[in-house]
């Protein structure tokens, strides 16, 4: 399948870059508490470098730092941290205060992804989808997509509405993809509200709801999409 000219929405998707919704609030710490947190993340303590990571991110407390990020990050990878493991496979991902390194951003997938990092599985699906750092094998990424949904992925379920709609060979397979998109847009995926849109509109004849379409479009539109 080629994806040249399609829709922003009838796309793979991966998670956003990192999470958007992790992001720390400015000056949300009092000082004794910051200080206390970043003694823990000098003990070595997980949690507390992944917080510290993501501040430094974000330049909650001074202006973005990526590689006092990296540097956290890393520490609390060390500690079995997954989700440090799969920010950190992000940098890496996109050069972001550390060097360009795919493999280094593969390996620390598959590390995030060994302790049921469900947006870490739904990535290794969608390089695996698009064949752009590892050879192209969409079998092997529907596979990931199904763990991704089993672990509470919203954008694996977006994902596998997408692969039902767009290889639909039966009345079931739109089911089944609507069911998935269903399941994304109510966890507030626009990607997903516009897909349904476009498939009540009238793209799959049996499914068309004119009511229907109009709603979920308007409810992408409360996110700018």
């Amino acid at each position: 399948m080629s994806f040249t000219g399609k829709k922003q929405y009838d796309v793979i998707s991966a998670d956003i870059i990192p999470y958007e919704e992790q992001a720390p609030a400015k000056d949300a710490l009092d000082t004794v508490f910051l200080l206390e947190l970043k003694a823990l993340g000098a003990s070595g303590d997980g949690d507390a470098n992944f917080m510290l990571g993501m501040r430094a991110y974000y330049g909650a407390d001074a202006a973005p730092n990526l590689l006092m990020a990296a540097t956290h990050w890393y520490r609390a990878t060390g500690s079995g941290h997954a989700d440090a493991a799969y920010h950190l496979g992000l940098l890496y991902l996109h050069g972001g205060g550390v060097p360009l390194c795919y493999q280094r951003a593969l390996h620390l997938f598959y590390k995030a992804s060994d302790k049921g990092h469900a947006g870490a599985v739904n990535r290794l699906g969608c390089h695996h989808w698009w064949g752009d750092i590892v050879p192209q094998d969409r079998k092997k990424a529907l596979t990931f997509f199904v763990y991704a949904h089993q672990l509470g992925s919203t954008y694996a379920a977006y994902n596998l509405g997408h692969y039902c709609l767009t290889h639909q060979v039966s009345y079931n397979d739109v089911k089944l993809g609507i069911h998935y998109l269903l399941q994304a847009a109510s966890a507030h995926h626009p990607e997903a509200m516009m897909r349904l849109a476009h498939v009540f509109d009238g793209a799959y004849p049996d499914f068309e709801d004119p009511l229907a379409a109009y709603q979920w479009q308007k409810m992408a539109a409360n996110f700018d999409f």
